[in-house]
């Protein structure tokens, strides 16, 4: 099989080449799903604040068909930058506005949220027919009392399918490296 030194010396790069590979690639994996997870909670507590704004407005100030309409169609774009659908609880915890079908909340997140901690982690909401999530929930606050929250949900396969673009996008590059690699020997 091997009928020169040279061939030898190119099969061994090329299986170090590999194992250098698979190690990028999984450790590119968790750093990818890290920065994904971090920018997405990142995002949903700058959206909160306008989210908070809008909802304060709109409850406490001016009830008026127009501020709906405006609050309604915020909620949306706002959910359809973030990639996530959006709930908005009251501080009872019933839902006041949604971006999906959601009805209710998890008393458990709504009680931690509205005892004024920011929830993330990876769960389920009710209605969502067993749809893995990633729910992030904060708090709103007004005249320095919490008076809801608001709940932001992304599937996590979406966010793992975001992911595993970019490991390709980094995977076929190794690739074509090692296919050069292999023509230059």
């Amino acid at each position: 099989m091997f009928k020169s030194v040279f061939q030898r010396l190119m099969w061994t790069s090329c299986a170090i080449l590999l194992v250098v590979i698979l190690l990028i690639t999984g450790s590119m994996t968790f750093l990818l799903n890290k920065y994904v997870k971090n920018s997405k909670y990142e995002a949903a507590i700058n959206a909160s604040k306008t989210i908070e704004g809008l909802t304060t407005t709109l409850a406490i100030d001016d009830y008026s068909t127009r501020s709906i309409y405006f609050y309604n169609n915020s909620l949306v774009t706002i959910s359809h930058v973030l990639d996530s659908d959006i709930t908005v609880v009251n501080s009872m915890g019933e839902v006041f506005a949604s971006t999906s079908q959601t009805k209710n909340v998890s008393s458990e997140y709504v009680k931690t949220v509205l005892s004024g901690e920011t929830i993330s982690e990876r769960g389920h909401f009710t209605g969502t027919n067993g749809k893995r999530l990633y729910i992030i929930g904060v708090p709103m606050h007004y005249n320095g009392k919490i008076v809801g929250g608001v709940f932001f949900s992304t599937d996590l396969p979406k966010m793992k399918d975001n992911v595993y673009s970019m490991l390709m996008l980094v995977f076929i590059a190794c690739i074509i490296a090692l296919l050069i690699a292999c023509i230059l020997i």
